[in-house]
């Protein structure tokens, strides 16, 4: 299982690459269409799956047995 600390790096790292394809699209798109529509339902998929996987090792953290001091 990863730790807390990677799993912190790994989500700061998807939401910074969907902030940059974020700022993308604004910056190319001078009027909604199909690309900008295609594009944003992409970057919508992408930050889902990051939801399911932050809560997935949510659960695993839950059933996993407290630390030893």
């Amino acid at each position: 299982m990863k730790t807390p600390l990677d799993m912190l790096h790994i989500i700061v790292a998807q939401i910074s690459e969907g902030n940059t394809l974020l700022e993308m699209i604004y910056k190319n798109t001078e009027e909604m269409n199909e690309e900008t529509d295609c594009a944003l339902a992409c970057l919508i998929r992408s930050f889902d799956k990051t939801r399911e996987m932050i809560y997935a090792y949510i659960e695993e953290l839950a059933k996993a047995p407290p630390p030893r001091d």
